[in-house]
C-alpha cells in the first residue's frame, strides 16, 4: 500500500516538475523573442530604407534623363545666338550680331513715302497714289550684310497710260522679304540701309573692300580715331563727281569703321537725305543710329 502511494506521489511530482520546466522554457523563449523583435525590425527597416534610397536615386536619374532630353528654349538675350534684338524704348532697339561682331541701335519705325495709299481725284486725277505713313522696320540678315527695311510697302497695280502719265486702278500692301531685297537691291522704294562687313587682315584687304563697295578707282584714305577705343573711322581717297573721270563717285554720306584688333571693317551709307525719320519727317534718326555703332 505504501509502495503504491509513494509511486503515485513520485509520478505527480514528476508531472509538476515537467510542467514547470515547460512553462519556464516557454517564458524564456517568449522573452528572447520580445528582445529580438526590435533588432529584427531595425534590420529589416534598414534594408527597406536602403531599397527606397536606391529606388529614389534610380527615379532621380530617370527624371534627370527625361529633363535632359527636353530641348532648352533659349532666351533672346543669350549669346549663343548669332544675333539678338533688345528693346530700349518706344523708338529704339539694340541690334547685336555676335557672329559679325558689332552692335547698333536701330529705329523700330520710320516714315515712308510708300507707307499707305489713297485714291486721288485732285486736279483731274483718277488713280491710286502713295501716301506717307509710319511703318515698322525689320532687320534682314544676308551673309555678311545686315539690311534695314520696312516690313511692307504699298505697290500700285493695273497701270494705264494717259498723256505720258501713269494711272493705277488699285494698290496693295506688299510684304518686303529678304529674297526680294537680295535678288534686287533696288526693290525697296522707301527708306532702307545696309550694314556691310568683311574680314580685312591688312590695309591692303581694307582697300580692296573699299574698291569693291565704292568703286575700283577708290583708295584707302585717312584713318582717324573714333569714339570707341581701338576703332578707326576710315575715309575714301580719290572721290570724284563724274564717272567719266574715274570710278569713284561717292556723292553721299558714308561711314566706314575699322577694328584692327579683330581685323574687321563695317560700312554703311547714309545717303544724300535722311533714311529713317520718326515720328515725322522733321526728326531724322540717322545720326543717332550712326553714333550708336560699336564693335562688340
Amino acid at each position: 500500500m505504501e509502495d503504491n502511494q509513494k509511486a503515485l506521489l513520485d509520478e505527480t511530482v514528476n508531472k509538476n516538475f515537467s510542467s514547470s520546466k515547460c512553462s519556464c522554457s516557454f517564458k524564456s523563449l517568449l522573452a528572447i523573442v520580445i528582445l529580438l523583435l526590435p533588432l529584427v525590425g531595425f534590420y529589416f527597416g534598414m534594408k527597406y530604407q536602403k531599397f527606397l534610397d536606391q529606388k529614389t536615386i534610380l527615379l532621380t536619374e530617370e527624371s534627370l534623363a527625361e529633363i535632359n532630353e527636353v530641348p532648352m528654349v533659349l532666351d533672346s538675350q543669350q549669346e549663343n545666338k548669332n544675333s539678338e534684338i533688345i528693346d530700349l524704348d518706344n523708338t529704339w532697339q539694340r541690334y547685336t550680331n555676335h557672329q559679325l561682331g558689332y552692335s547698333v541701335n536701330i529705329p523700330k519705325k520710320t516714315m515712308s513715302g510708300y507707307g499707305n495709299c489713297k485714291y486721288s481725284t485732285e486736279d483731274g486725277d483718277h488713280s491710286y497714289r502713295p501716301v506717307a505713313d509710319t511703318v515698322p522696320l525689320q532687320i534682314l540678315e544676308s551673309g555678311s550684310d545686315v539690311i534695314i527695311v520696312p516690313e511692307y510697302e504699298y505697290r500700285f497695280i493695273n497701270e494705264t497710260r494717259e498723256n505720258s502719265r501713269s494711272y493705277y486702278a488699285d494698290c496693295e500692301k506688299t510684304p518686303i522679304t529678304s529674297e526680294k531685297v537680295v535678288d534686287d537691291p533696288t526693290y525697296v522704294k522707301g527708306p532702307n540701309l545696309t550694314f556691310m562687313s568683311s574680314e580685312v587682315p591688312s590695309d591692303k584687304e581694307l582697300e580692296l573692300f573699299i574698291k569693291e563697295k565704292y568703286g575700283q578707282d577708290c583708295e584707302l584714305g585717312n584713318m582717324t580715331k573714333s569714339a570707341q577705343e581701338g576703332v578707326y573711322s576710315v575715309s575714301i581717297k580719290g572721290i570724284v563727281s563724274d564717272f567719266a573721270v574715274r570710278d569713284c563717285v561717292v556723292n553721299y554720306q558714308y561711314s566706314i569703321k575699322y577694328n584692327p584688333s579683330i581685323n574687321t571693317v563695317v560700312a554703311w551709307n547714309l545717303g544724300q537725305g535722311c533714311n529713317f525719320s520718326y515720328p515725322d519727317y522733321e526728326q531724322c534718326l540717322d545720326f543717332e543710329m550712326d553714333a550708336s555703332f560699336r564693335f562688340n
